[in-house]
């Protein structure tokens, strides 16, 4: 009866994608962030305390991680397993030191140490276990002393690149954040004052101060949960937009008919100087595209700019949105983190890598920056990604401001 209670109340069941999605967020975490193995299978996650996780649960993260070639994590995660094994009062037929002792020789044979994972079958070879001792021959017959590497490889860029050690951590000289401060900023509203933080000089990179309630931020998430969908990325050749791994959220699109929207979008054009105004036959601005990112969210390093007039009319055709036509591209990109209650507590922070700088998800703030220079080419210093996000859960509330209208506010300069 139960069952049929929970089912009746629930639309979807998780399913083998979202199970090997769930993998590869626990994956990428332990990539990017370096946590404790054996602390996490035993329920604790940088000290917060999690749901532990069984053998079967490590036996299929190991599969998944081999499957995907992530060769050095799935041997990482097995000899973590064969910790927990000694303690482990789990019992089942599948899960015991000899099947482990198996898939880690598979993981070293797959990655080419042939002569290493034929000596992890040696113990087992005297069970009498005829497929054990095809195994052994197997990667035995295999063995190449000349060739075979001593370890299995980290990738590089997959494991240390810049933009996964800022987001662990600033990485910024002392004399560099001597230099930044923060200031009150002027409006056109004369009592209305910004209060701005520079992250970054060159290029300026701004965080506006308590520039979105609660309530404001309650409405924006509510109004996108009725219109989720998996986040997209521009083909490669400019054309249409798809899936991709590099982009792991779930976005939807807030326009400025609803009151509280529209505000939103006024406190952007104050705050920052620019024209954000939008009708049904032009726009400054591109609606809202409001974002979530759950454990794992995360986006790779990219550009806000689209560059080409391909770009620019998929991005109005695809999302309908002609008052966008002939707008030009994005010069700048404001950010709402509209997180509700308290910060990301882990992870989640909007990093630039070519300029060794990152901005943390702080509830109620908003980043700012122009992505274009004064001569209307992309700034490539702007290069920026969203780190995975550990714990708690990250909305962002992304306004793309155009360059039509902005001529008077920041005019081109063909030198810069």
């Amino acid at each position: 009866m139960s069952y049929q209670t929970v089912n009746a109340n629930i639309d979807y069941w998780p399913d083998d994608y979202d199970v090997k999605a769930s993998a590869q967020a626990i994956l990428r975490l332990r990539i990017f962030y370096y946590f404790n193995i054996d602390e996490v299978i035993n329920g604790v996650l940088f000290g917060e305390h999690c749901q532990p996780l069984n053998p079967s649960q490590i036996i299929k993260l190991i599969r998944i991680a081999t499957d995907s070639n992530m060769l050095h994590e799935a041997r990482l995660w097995c000899e973590a397993l064969l910790r927990k094994l000694q303690f482990s009062s789990h019992l089942d037929e599948y899960v015991n030191e000899v099947a482990i002792l198996r898939l880690l020789a598979t993981i070293f044979n797959k990655a080419g140490m042939h002569g290493r994972a034929a000596n992890i079958l040696v113990p087992l070879t005297q069970s009498g276990h005829s497929e054990i001792d095809r195994e052994y021959e197997f990667y035995k017959n295999n063995v190449n002393e000349t060739s075979e590497p001593p370890d299995i490889p980290l990738i590089t860029d997959e494991y240390d690149s810049q933009y996964k050690q800022l987001c662990r951590e600033n990485r910024k000289t002392p004399k560099e954040l001597s230099e930044l401060y923060c200031y009150l900023s002027n409006t056109s509203i004369p009592y209305y004052k910004g209060k701005v933080e520079l992250v970054n000089l060159q290029p300026v990179i701004y965080l506006f101060h308590d520039v979105i309630s609660n309530d404001e931020a309650a409405h924006f998430r509510n109004e996108a949960m009725k219109k989720f969908e998996r986040s997209v990325v521009l083909g490669d050749d400019g054309k249409g937009f798809r899936t991709d791994k590099v982009r792991v959220s779930q976005t939807a699109w807030l326009f400025d008919n609803i009151g509280i929207v529209k505000r939103a979008t006024r406190r952007v054009g104050l705050l920052t100087g620019l024209v954000t105004t939008s009708s049904t036959n032009s726009s400054n601005a591109e609606p809202f595209q409001i974002v979530n990112y759950g454990i794992g969210g995360m986006y790779n390093p990219h550009f806000d700019t689209l560059n080409s007039d391909e770009r620019l009319r998929s991005v109005v055709e695809a999302n309908g949105l002609p008052e966008l036509r002939g707008t030009g591209d994005r010069i700048a990109t404001w950010l709402y983190y509209a997180s509700f209650l308290s910060d990301v507590e882990v992870g989640g922070a909007t990093v630039f890598p070519n300029i060794n700088t990152r901005v943390p998800v702080i509830k109620g703030a908003a980043a700012f920056w122009y992505n274009l220079l004064p001569r209307g080419q992309t700034d490539n210093r702007t290069l920026h990604a969203g780190c995975p996000v550990v714990i708690g859960s990250k909305w962002v509330g992304n306004k793309w401001i155009r360059e039509a209208g902005q001529m008077f506010k920041r005019p081109c300069d063909l030198h810069m």
